[in-house]
Order: C-alpha cells, then structure tokens, then sequence
C-alpha cells in the first residue's frame, strides 16, 4: 500500500470520503427541515399566506414525519440487539437501516414502528400517526377531486400541519431520549 493511501480504506471508499458523505447529508437534512419550519412560520403572514403554502408544509412535514421514523427503527433495533448480546441471547433481529426502508410507504414505516412495544411510545402517538397517514392519502389522492375547493384543501392541510406538529414534538423529545 502506498504511503500518500489511507489504511483506513474499506473497499474502495476511504473514512474521510465516508465521513464527509455523512456530514453533508446531516447538512442538507437539517437545512430541509429549517426551510421547512420558515415556510410553516410564514403561515401566519397574511400577505405571503397562500392556500399552496399550506398544502406544501403539510406534505412536507409528512415526509420529515416519515424520515425520523425511519430512523428510530433503526435505533430501536441497534438497542435491541445490544440489550440481547449484553444478556447472552444467541438470538438477535436484523437491524432495519435507514435506508433499507427507502422504499416503504409512510404507511408501511407506521406499520413498522406501531410493532414496538414501549413505555416511551404512547398509544396517542401510534393512534396519531395512523391518522394522519389516513388524511395524507386521502388529501393527495383527492388533491384535484372537482369537490374540493381550494378552502377545503387549506382547511385539510392545516388539520394535517396541526397533528404533524404534534407528531413531530412527539419525535423530537422520544430522539432527545434515545440519545442520553
């Protein structure tokens, strides 16, 4: 091996490239979802407030929803497996990756998360959380349906921000906790 090569290369890709893909991922996550929180911020101001504004915070906070979901599964199964070795268990469950579920619904990764059982994870929130895949469906199959007016879609969506939200309090302290 070459001096000028790293020795920490696995495959093909070194730590540094590995590290520096994570980092600019975390960056771009974290821009969304602060563009995201400008854009429900700009709700309330009755000159920018528009009914697509609306619309597009309520689909937008419903894909967060379902990127920390995807990231809890995998925490969860991390934590399993580790309380499972540490006990001797011979036994322990695949761990669910983030992006192993790429390609599941926000209703599959409900699906998913509703499995565990757990103090930290209320019936409300489980309850919430299939509500509002309920109402993310039905809006976006019948975003265009010749019943709807452009104020039941405002009406709809704002109904849909109002659990998001909730939700995603919900996540952020049970992500709080699952870091300590």
């Amino acid at each position: 091996m070459n001096n000028n090569q790293k020795k920490d290369e696995i495959g093909n890709v070194s730590l540094d490239k590995i590290k520096e893909k994570y980092i600019s991922w975390v960056v771009k996550v974290n821009k969304l979802k602060d563009e995201i929180k400008a854009l429900s911020d700009l709700q309330s101001n009755p000159i920018v407030n528009a009914p697509t504004l609306s619309i597009g915070v309520f689909l937008l906070k419903s894909e967060v929803i379902e990127f920390e979901l995807k990231q809890i599964i995998s925490t969860f199964d991390s934590a399993i497996n580790s309380e499972l070795t540490k006990n001797k268990y011979i036994l322990i469950r695949k761990i669910r990756y983030p992006g192993d579920l790429d390609e599941l619904t926000l209703g599959q990764t409900i699906g998913l998360f509703c499995e565990f059982e757990s103090k930290t994870i209320p019936d409300e929130l489980k309850t919430d959380l299939k509500k509002l895949n309920a109402l993310r469906n039905d809006f976006t199959h019948h975003i265009f349906n010749q019943h709807k007016s452009i104020d039941d879609l405002k009406k709809e969506a704002c109904d849909g921000i109002k659990i998001s939200d909730l939700i995603l309090n919900y996540l952020n302290k049970l992500n709080e906790f699952l870091k300590k």
